[in-house]
């Protein structure tokens, strides 16, 4: 118990330190290395385990690639933008207009409309267990956890429709048991789809998707059995994209748990050892959040 406070008391100072060295590094940042030179350049964990090579556009900036605790800071956070894949398949979900210029009013400002679950996105307990909290409600120390990362890419890429174990998991932890009030992440490779939004959603002529993601009891174990708060994946949903009757969203969000979804650059990360901070935002009775989602590593 002694040491798990300790280990959360580290975890924060390291999250407020590096809060700081960002707020006070942005304007050197933005006058030194313009936007564009910044999503250029990346950083690459020693011995990872999850490495491979990435498009510029999922690159870690030069003004937020390392923590005030000398961790590499990585974005597992997709751009939100017209266009981008939606579950239900709506081309045009997030939508950006331009209300005010700087060039006529003398200042920008803009108006965006889009629904709770776009993008990278966290959902909350309500989502599917009505009178559970919602993402207004969550705790604001659940948003800084330890994360591991399970690799299942070769399995994903011979079937679209693979679903991580509770075997596979079994497998993972010879490595060492999943610490409790975690977040456990994983690795399919989908990211890589996302500028192709059919690819992403994968339908076939019926409409059915075809995407991996977690059987329920894979999410029952990580649920009940290692106590962990968060599961995550790089699709559009944590149950997978055939599913008619949604049992991981049921058995977690019913817990209390939260789900991260259309996670990106997990490859960036070590299977074990990193930070995961994750911010969706304070929407009053929201089912889910947009949510900027990044790992700190060791």
């Amino acid at each position: 118990m002694n040491s798990n406070k300790a280990m959360n008391k580290l975890i924060w100072l390291n999250v407020a330190a590096l809060i700081c060295f960002v707020n006070c590094q942005m304007p050197t940042a933005a006058v030194t290395a313009p936007a564009e030179k910044r999503n250029e350049e990346s950083i690459t964990p020693s011995d990872s385990g999850n490495s491979s090579s990435r498009s510029s556009n999922r690159s870690v900036s030069s003004g937020d690639s390392t923590s005030a605790g000398g961790g590499p800071v990585i974005d597992l956070t997709h751009v939100l933008a017209s266009g981008i894949p939606d579950f239900h398949g709506h081309p045009d979900a997030f939508q950006y207009k331009m209300l005010f210029t700087i060039a006529k009013d003398g200042f920008a400002d803009g108006q965006i409309s889009m629904p709770e679950h776009i993008g990278t996105h966290v959902d909350a307990p309500c989502h599917f267990s009505a009178g559970s909290p919602s993402i207004d409600e969550m705790p604001a120390a659940n948003m800084v956890v330890p994360c591991v990362v399970i690799d299942v890419r070769d399995e994903a890429r011979k079937n679209p429709d693979y679903c991580v174990t509770a075997e596979k998991i079994s497998e993972f932890e010879k490595g060492g048991a999943i610490p409790e009030h975690s977040a456990v992440l994983l690795l399919t490779g989908w990211s890589d789809r996302w500028s192709d939004p059919a690819a992403y959603r994968n339908p076939d002529s019926a409409g059915v998707m075809h995407f991996p993601g977690f059987t329920t009891e894979a999410a029952d174990y990580l649920a009940n059995k290692r106590q962990v708060n968060y599961l995550g994946i790089d699709t559009l949903s944590l149950d997978p994209g055939n599913s008619k009757e949604y049992g991981v969203h049921h058995l977690t969000l019913k817990k209390g748990m939260h789900l991260i979804e259309n996670l990106d650059a997990l490859d960036k990360l070590p299977a074990r050892g990193a930070t995961l901070v994750c911010a969706p935002l304070r929407i009053k009775g929201g089912t889910g959040s947009p949510a900027r989602v990044f790992a700190i590593l060791p």
